[in-house]
């Protein structure tokens, strides 16, 4: 404050000020947070220790806070640096190669199919093999040889057959087991018609 009266020493700050002001010619304070906006400057003027007398001052004051203070018209400085500051997100969607993956998935089905293959082969083996037919005799009951041997060669050459062309073999065991149980009804149809 020097050697200058208080009354001469405000009437230069606020010369300063208004000059400050005029220089700002893409903004306008906001005269509702005057005080608001006195006090962030004269705060500021205390930590530089920049004389408020001077429009130069205030000029620096007004750049320095410019994201501080409130204003009714942004000047354009600070819209720029608004601007500038919001990251501008460009949504790009990376190719991914998920190659692997598929192969991977493509794989392990193979791999489970392959089990499952595995599987119903033993299971129609199983049952081919078990297959023993009785016939009646006067003796009383006896293997059939002959029907056990035919069919069994028969079922056995369908098996062959569906694993060479692929085709769905737990269905085929699904399959090859209900016509076995179907030829032992119709074997002991004929057996009591006998």
């Amino acid at each position: 404050m020097s050697t200058q009266n208080p009354a001469a020493y405000h009437a230069a700050v606020e010369a300063a000020f208004n000059a400050a002001v005029a220089r700002i010619k893409s903004g306008q304070l906001r005269k509702s947070s005057a005080q608001a906006n006195s006090n962030k400057v004269i705060a500021w003027f205390a930590v530089t220790g920049l004389d408020p007398t001077k429009e130069e001052s205030f000029t620096a004051a007004f750049d320095a806070l410019i994201t501080k203070l409130d204003w009714d018209i942004k000047p354009a400085k600070l819209l720029a640096l608004e601007r500038e500051s919001k990251v501008t997100i460009i949504p790009v969607a990376p190719t991914l190669d998920n190659t692997f993956e598929a192969k991977l998935r493509a794989g392990e089905k193979a791999d489970a199919k392959a089990k499952a293959d595995k599987a119903s082969i033993t299971q129609a083996k199983d049952l081919i093999s078990a297959y023993l037919p009785v016939k009646s005799t006067a003796r009383g009951q006896v293997v059939d040889y002959a029907d056990q041997t035919l069919m069994q060669t028969e079922w056995g050459k369908t098996l062959t057959q569906a694993i060479e062309k692929k085709r769905n073999l737990q269905e085929f065991a699904k399959t090859l087991a209900a016509t076995i149980q179907k030829r032992y009804r119709d074997r002991e149809k004929a057996s009591e018609r006998l």
